[in-house]
């Protein structure tokens, strides 16, 4: 039954997503249809994000909201039927996007998570009750922590709308939101993240190198931030960066291309804002593969910053009032296993994620060498010529280069900051420094690629063997969704939460759908 109820919504939004984007993503060649399409899928994912938010931080109550986005919902399914009817090659790939929903549905049932990460819970409450604000006041009692409830719905609707807009789906038609759902749709953000990343890397690897690579750029840190904190946000904001490099990397039309930066820089800020911090490196990124002039470089730059002015419009400040007061909130998540106090300290986790296993350092070298000579040295793969802006990005790297590690540092939890500015940089400097690679000579190509393989291979060891050992240990452990919720049914639903904390009575909001089955709260 819960297959049903997350996967129709899902498969219906996606499929949705797919023809709303498709005019702008362009038809293109047949052999690359694919590509096309999927473009217009990721474009119309920012437009739903983008909705999703605006409505959010408008303060819109949940039938203008409901219909306004089940309205863009109608235009995108009819806009892939006139698709499917003008272009029925396209109907395994709308199938293939439906499927996707389908499948995210029952790992959102079964997908495991830490149980007493907080985190997961906390979205949960949050896309289950957003654009539900007078439910919250009718129906919960004071003495259940209803003023912090109300506050976290706040930080919310200012700070993480755009990022709840997969969630919300299901949970606008009353279907119960758990921890592990959640963890389950970081977990689809991250997949795609990687899809993308990997496309990104350019001809001269075969897919066991771009595998290798993906998986170190994903790292460790990463799978962490999913498993034991189901950090949604997170997740998300490195999709969108990674999608908006992909997307402009296409030859789409400059008023798409404004639109897509418009909408990332929007989508960032509205969903992630401690996220701005590390964009300017994925936006160096986007210069590098599309080889910008400065020109191109800057107006990229202030269509995102247009984005981000949005955002500040719409929620009067209140986004960058919370971004202020980030800096000195601390946090009791200690996912580090040793607190940085260096500079050496941070950087050795933001590029390795830790501490290297030096045996496996020195065991993979040489192969990775070899395969490096016969991939790229060998065959000679052609260099391509340094442009202006690239060395205007390597000296902007170094001020950049300085602030995170200030922040890290500097922050009440250096242990915490610096676990997220190593998530945050993960996929943007491993993309860069490939990018860079491919401005050099062959020989030094070939050096600096057998460097950021090994790397990679060693990251993406340390990420199997976290997972493999964090999976069964959550499995055995605990339910993140709590003690069993009970729900009462007669003239008024009523919904007892298992205790009066007020953590728990959010968690038992979200697993038990009361705001959609307008349910009132029992301590």
């Amino acid at each position: 039954m819960d297959t049903l109820r997350y996967g129709v919504p899902l498969a219906i939004a996606f499929v949705s997503m797919a023809g709303l984007g498709r005019h702008a993503a362009g038809c293109g060649p047949p052999q690359c249809a694919t590509r096309a399409f999927f473009r217009g899928a990721l474009i119309g994912f920012f437009a739903f994000g983008t909705l999703f938010g605006l409505l959010a931080q408008l303060g819109a109550g949940f039938p203008v909201a409901g219909g306004l986005m089940g309205l863009l919902v109608l235009v995108g399914l009819c806009s892939a039927a006139a698709d499917l009817r003008s272009r029925p090659r396209t109907r395994l790939l709308y199938a293939g996007l439906a499927s996707a929903g389908v499948l995210l549905s029952l790992l959102m049932q079964v997908m495991p998570v830490q149980a007493d990460a907080a985190d997961p819970g906390q979205y949960a409450f949050a896309a289950t009750t957003l654009f539900r604000g007078e439910w919250l006041v009718q129906h919960v009692p004071v003495g259940a922590g209803l003023a912090r409830m109300s506050a976290l719905l706040h930080e919310a609707e200012t700070t993480r709308a755009p990022s709840l807009v997969v969630p919300w789906a299901p949970a606008a038609l009353g279907a119960p939101l758990t921890p592990n759902a959640i963890t389950a749709v970081c977990a689809g953000y991250l997949a795609v993240a990687v899809l993308l990343f990997v496309d990104l890397l350019g001809p001269g690897l075969d897919p066991v190198g771009r595998a290798v690579l993906g998986l170190g750029a994903l790292g460790p840190l990463n799978a962490v931030a999913v498993l034991s904190a189901g950090q949604l946000a997170q997740t998300f904001a490195l999709m969108v960066a990674l999608a908006t490099i992909w997307l402009c990397r296409a030859q789409v039309s400059a008023g798409v291309r404004a639109g897509v930066l418009v909408a990332a820089g929007y989508l960032v800020s509205a969903g992630y804002p401690e996220f701005l911090l590390a964009f300017p490196l994925y936006w160096g990124c986007l210069v590098l593969i599309c080889r910008s002039t400065f020109r191109q470089a800057a107006a990229d730059g202030l269509c995102i910053l247009a984005g981000f002015i949005v955002v500040q419009a719409a929620t009067r400040l209140d986004n960058i009032r919370f971004l202020v007061a980030q800096q000195g909130s601390p946090t009791t998540f200690w996912p580090l296993a040793h607190t940085p106090g260096t500079v050496l300290d941070v950087w050795t986790i933001v590029i390795a994620n830790g501490d290297l296993p030096r045996r496996l350092v020195a065991l993979l070298t040489i192969p990775i060498a070899v395969y490096v000579w016969h991939r790229f040295v060998r065959r000679g793969t052609p260099t391509a010529r340094p442009f202006a802006m690239m060395w205007v990005l390597i000296a902007g790297l170094v001020p950049f280069a300085v602030v995170w590690t200030w922040v890290a540092l500097q922050a009440a939890n250096p242990n915490y900051v610096t676990f997220k500015v190593a998530c945050w940089l993960s996929f943007g400097l491993m993309l860069g420094v490939w990018l860079l690679l491919g401005q050099t000579t062959v020989w030094l190509r070939g050096v600096g690629a057998t460097v950021v393989l090994v790397l990679a291979a060693t990251r993406a060891f340390l990420l199997v063997s976290d997972v493999s050992e964090r999976v069964p240990a959550y499995v055995a452990g605990p339910s993140a969704a709590g003690p069993a919720v009970e729900i009462a049914s007669g003239a008024e639903c009523l919904v007892h939460a298992p205790t009066s904390d007020q953590w728990v009575v959010a968690r038992t909001i979200a697993v038990s759908a009361a705001p959609a089955r307008n349910c009132t709260v029992l301590e």
